[in-house]
């Protein structure tokens, strides 16, 4: 894996982690809202 594939890589599990947290968030806010959120597929 060369640095950019890495990078990207990396953004990808921190934009999983940034919506998981809104997700959350807004469910814990609100319960009766579901907000669907599943693992990331590695390649």
């Amino acid at each position: 894996m060369g640095y950019i594939e890495h990078l990207v890589a990396n953004w990808r599990v921190a934009a999983h982690a940034l919506w998981d947290f809104w997700a959350h968030f807004i469910h814990g806010l609100i319960p009766f809202i579901k907000i669907r959120h599943h693992q990331p597929v590695n390649k």
